[in-house]
């Protein structure tokens, strides 16, 4: 928990960028979240002046804080707040104050240009915009619209290594997919590797279910596979899907092939520049080193395998087996997590 005198800090540089920027540099993101959450009630009273409103907080400080949200935690439970959560409430509460509604839209649109996040201007118009269950009407439907149409064609424009890295990407994916023109360019946006690996990463997310009386929590992997086919078509095979995350896959250090997800342990997942092919291992008697690499080859069943990370597959989504499979095994590797000390051999 942060300080109050940091609060009062930071509620007094609001209406100075640099200072501001440089005042939230230090914090953690759970800092910053608590930092942003107790300085909404204040901020709901800060005073409004029509002749200078190029100087107005949320001119001036809604940029600052959008541009958080990358460093700001996303999933962290059904009862705790998350980032995407916080920032629409401190842009709810900041652009509120303003009551004319062509000024107000005249600092949207300020706000819009001077963030350089995409996913954060992606928010900005979730919170002023007349979307279901999320938009509260700020502006008028047309200027929303426009800023929507802005933010679209700015993304359809983008390279595919700059759209890789953008933060929350699934977001701005389903945005694109909202007109026949965007998911055109997501499909071929798509066709880079990069740019495929980066949205199932980003999709992958977690369910979390609790008996009746029981102290654990039960953590289910997950992918939303009527949103993936949804942007890429019934028709696609997981054929296409492969090539986006197979050069993230370790090698077998032994044959220089890509093993399956089948023919790769526990050893092979956690091995940070690629494991064995479970054959150079060794195993139960009868499973030679020529008969491990032929079942790698040919590409075997990855349902015990996917089974044996916890994670729940139904038939009728078994092309999408391999992909879920082989992006669990990249997250493992890159971001070197350990495997539960239970299920290590």
């Amino acid at each position: 928990m942060v300080p109050a005198r940091a609060v009062d800090d930071a509620l007094a540089d609001l209406t100075n960028r640099v200072k501001l920027q440089q005042f939230l540099g230090p914090w953690s993101p759970d800092e910053l979240m608590d930092l942003i959450e107790r300085m909404n009630p204040a901020i709901e009273e800060l005073p409004v002046d029509g002749d200078a409103m190029d100087e107005d907080p949320a001119r001036i400080a809604l940029p600052v804080l959008l541009d958080l949200l990358p460093r700001l935690p996303e999933d962290r439970g059904a009862f705790r707040p998350h980032g995407s959560m916080t920032l629409m409430r401190v842009t709810l509460r900041l652009l509120r104050r303003i009551p004319d509604e062509s000024v107000r839209a005249a600092v949207v649109r300020g706000v819009f240009e001077d963030t350089r996040t995409l996913s954060s201007r992606l928010i900005l118009l979730w919170v002023v915009g007349h979307r279901e269950n999320v938009g509260t009407s700020l502006i008028d439907d047309a200027v929303a619209a426009e800023l929507e149409n802005e933010l679209r064609n700015a993304l359809m424009a983008q390279s595919p290594g700059d759209f890789a890295v953008q933060d929350r990407i699934g977001r701005l994916a389903d945005l694109m997919a909202e007109t026949e023109d965007g998911k055109v360019a997501l499909r071929a946006l798509a066709e880079d590797d990069r740019v495929m690996l980066s949205l199932l990463v980003d999709c992958t997310g977690e369910t979390r279910g609790q008996t009746l009386g029981a102290a654990a929590v039960e953590v289910t992997k997950v992918l939303p596979w009527a949103g993936l086919a949804g942007w890429f078509g019934e028709e696609r095979r997981h054929s296409d899907f492969r090539g986006g995350v197979r050069s993230a896959v370790p090698r077998c250090r032994l044959c220089d092939r890509q093993p399956t997800a089948d023919s790769m342990g526990a050893a092979g997942a956690e091995a940070p520049g690629g494991g064995y092919c479970r054959a150079r291992r060794g195993g139960r008697r009868g499973t030679g080193r020529r008969r491990g690499h032929r079942r790698g080859q040919r590409g075997g069943d990855t349902r015990p395998f996917a089974q044996w990370l916890g994670l729940r597959i139904r038939r009728s989504v078994r092309p999408f087996t391999v992909v879920i499979v082989r992006v669990l095994v990249t997250i493992l590797d890159r971001e070197k997590h350990s495997l539960p000390s239970s299920r290590k051999r």
